[in-house]
């Protein structure tokens, strides 16, 4: 019976080490990102968002759902621009800019915008600051609009 030894080369080493890192680079920083998505979404409602024609503002409604731990959401800034190229801001006021949500719960705001020339299509933007006791962070969602109804009230 006849045996033959296996020799491993220096070189073949060295090409599966090559080849194995990326697959554990990959493996390691997966789960890093997989717990990353944020517990809060802002959603944007269209249904009561509106425009005062008589005194060309804005009122958006804005609808917060929180899928994780208990968080404390503040407001930054409130933003249109619509597709006129006419910024719109809104005043944050301090009794409703900074709230907590329950763990799955839900909050709503509305606001009321600065006096604006136009109240065309175009996008909407919030941005707050997240406070959930793994630290803060801060967000910027946007929502494409088509022209808002004219509030009913």
């Amino acid at each position: 019976m006849s045996r033959t030894a296996s020799v491993t080369t220096r070189r073949a080493l060295m090409k599966g080490v090559a080849w194995a890192a990326p697959v554990a680079a990959v493996a390691t920083t997966a789960p890093a990102l997989a717990a990353s998505p944020l517990p809060i979404e802002a959603v944007l409602d269209a249904g009561k968002s509106c425009k005062l024609p008589r005194t060309k503002q804005y009122r958006l409604s804005f609808t917060f759902v929180n899928t994780g731990a208990k968080v404390t959401v503040k407001l930054r800034s409130i933003t249109v621009s619509p597709n006129s190229n006419t910024h719109v801001s809104f005043p944050l006021d301090s009794s409703n800019d900074t709230f907590e949500i329950a763990a799955g719960g839900t909050h709503s705001v509305d606001y009321v915008s600065h006096v604006s020339g136009n109240a065309a299509d175009g996008q909407a933007s919030a941005t707050f600051t997240l406070e959930d006791g793994s630290g803060e962070r801060e967000v910027t969602q946007n929502f494409g609009f088509q022209s808002f109804s004219n509030c009913k009230d």
